[in-house]
């Protein structure tokens, strides 16, 4: 039996977001494939209208059937090939492409058995794809940024209220020690004025001692020996 499989489009606009499907894809048998049309007829297609940022597609392909093979490709309007990949045997499989700005990109695949038997007919696969648009656009949240900014706000006033604290602390401390060098100051000064008069005094007692010692001797000697 032949298998027409129509083309199914999916005409999806992109901001940024991915984009999840789960499918069946029907076998279609070497031998019912005469032509290119026949070839194209077979493909299954989901159609996106892309711009011009990165896109990636993951498929989940089932893995590797017996004597059927799957192919991919992935062309725009123009029918220019971006990607493809045949006879995929991987589980997982991922394409990374970039179109032109306003593109309308046709993702297509096909399952082809290629045993000639009457009796094989193939098994259907079942798929999932995920199209992730990695948009180069910024993209903002404004309630997310006003919470930001709040919070922002706080931590900086409490960062401020800190800053404030140990400066007060630092001048209470830096007065402290101010006072403490003027009163010790004043303690060196009246230490040094005690200490010269004693050094004074001192001085003064020693040197009346040896004018009294001169004294007596001189007594001494001009009573006994002159």
């Amino acid at each position: 039996m032949l298998l027409f499989v129509s083309w199914l489009l999916l005409l999806l606009t992109f901001a940024g977001l991915a984009q999840s499907l789960g499918f069946y894809l029907e076998p279609i048998k070497q031998r019912e494939i005469k032509s290119p049309k026949d070839l194209e007829r077979g493909f299954l297609c989901f159609r996106y209208e892309l711009e011009d940022e990165v896109t990636v597609v993951d498929v989940r392909t089932g893995g590797e059937i017996t004597n059927q093979k799957l192919n991919v490709v992935i062309k725009d309007q123009n029918f220019n090939t971006l990607r493809r990949k045949d006879h995929i045997k991987d589980d997982n499989l991922r394409m990374v492409f970039k179109p032109e700005p306003h593109s309308i990109v046709d993702i297509c695949f096909i399952n082809i058995v290629s045993d000639a038997s009457w009796l094989n007919k193939g098994i259907a696969r079942e798929m999932e794809m995920d199209v992730d648009v990695l948009s180069s656009k910024p993209k903002y949240n404004y309630k997310e940024l006003k919470e930001l900014n709040h919070h922002l706000q706080s931590t900086n006033q409490v960062l401020i209220d800190d800053v404030d604290r140990q400066l007060n602390k630092f001048e209470k401390e830096l007065k402290y020690l101010v006072k403490r060098e003027h009163q010790l100051r004043d303690l060196n000064e009246s230490v040094f004025e005690k200490l010269a008069f004693f050094a004074f005094l001192f001085s003064a007692l020693f040197a009346l001692s040896q004018i009294v010692v001169f004294s007596t001797l001189r007594r001494f000697f001009a009573e006994n020996f002159w």
